[in-house]
């Protein structure tokens, strides 16, 4: 067990949010979850967002029970976009799909259907309301559309991420911490996503700590690309210390990249009753 709850909030341990696209089943998938597991470890993460999760029963892999399990964290999974796909050497049914670990527990979760069209596929919205030592904090996980201009993307994507903050406020009080991480494939000042956010006052997390501009995935032939990142609506229980872009390099015990998105790490704290994780129990799966 952690130490005692300390009631000066002062004396609490800033808490960690990582946010991260952890690439499917790609590349040298055995090699990159050993990278991610490493990297993950040593950030000491509280909470941890994925995307793209890599699920493929008939070959026993799983990315967020795997990350889950070596970290000592609850899961949550939401499964998705199933398909077949190629993983080291040989095509399995899979699905990439969403997964929030924590070492707090789950005191509830919900699956949004977000609008889609076949050229983009289904996307979802795991929302993950988390009980911090008997107080409430609101973490919504999403990855949006990636279709361009071309393929009515921005119109889909605006949609999406509407949708998407109208229900994370849905019920949920003006006081407790509401969160939204992911992969949302562009900037978060691409009008797309500017307006919706201006609704609520909703923030980008990173710049309210002197992150910006950020790049979280290198792109092909061209300047990097900032795409993955971390919202709230203001509150006073929660201040922010601090960001930075992580997992972003080469693992030196590994040789290879933990993902083609390098992932982004929030550090706040919250009002009230902290303890230390460091003695986390072992994770326990759960699956929507």
């Amino acid at each position: 067990m952690g130490p005692p709850c300390s009631p000066d909030a002062s004396a609490g341990r800033p808490w960690r949010l990582v946010t991260l696209n952890t690439w499917k089943g790609d590349g040298p998938y055995a090699l990159r979850l050993q990278a991610m597991v490493h990297q993950l470890r040593a950030l000491q993460a509280d909470v941890v967002a994925l995307q793209e999760v890599f699920h493929a029963p008939q070959v026993g892999v799983h990315t967020g029970r795997t990350l889950a399990q070596a970290l000592g964290m609850h899961l949550v999974f939401a499964p998705a976009r199933r398909k077949r796909r190629w993983m080291s050497g040989q095509w399995v049914d899979s699905e990439s799909g969403l997964a929030v670990l924590s070492r707090w527990p789950v005191a509830q979760q919900r699956l949004w259907p977000l609008p889609s069209i076949g050229a983009d596929g289904e996307r979802l919205a795991l929302c993950c309301d988390l009980n911090v030592h008997g107080q409430p904090l609101r973490l919504v996980n999403t990855h949006l559309t990636h279709l361009g201009p071309c393929e009515r993307g921005p119109a889909l994507r605006q949609l999406q991420w509407q949708t998407l903050l109208t229900h994370a406020v849905d019920g949920w009080p003006a006081h407790a911490p509401l969160l939204v991480c992911g992969d949302l494939n562009v900037p978060l000042e691409d009008p797309s996503l500017r307006g919706p956010m201006g609704v609520e006052g909703w923030r980008d997390v990173a710049a309210s700590v002197g992150l910006h501009p950020k790049s979280t995935c290198p792109a092909s032939g061209a300047a990097s690309q900032d795409l993955d990142h971390v919202v709230d609506r203001p509150c006073p229980a929660l201040t922010w210390r601090a960001a930075r872009v992580v997992l972003d390099g080469i693992d030196a015990r590994v040789g290879v990249m933990p993902s083609d998105h390098a992932g982004v790490l929030v550090e706040g704290v919250l009002d009230g009753c902290h303890k230390s994780f460091s003695q986390a129990s072992n994770a326990c799966h759960t699956g929507l």
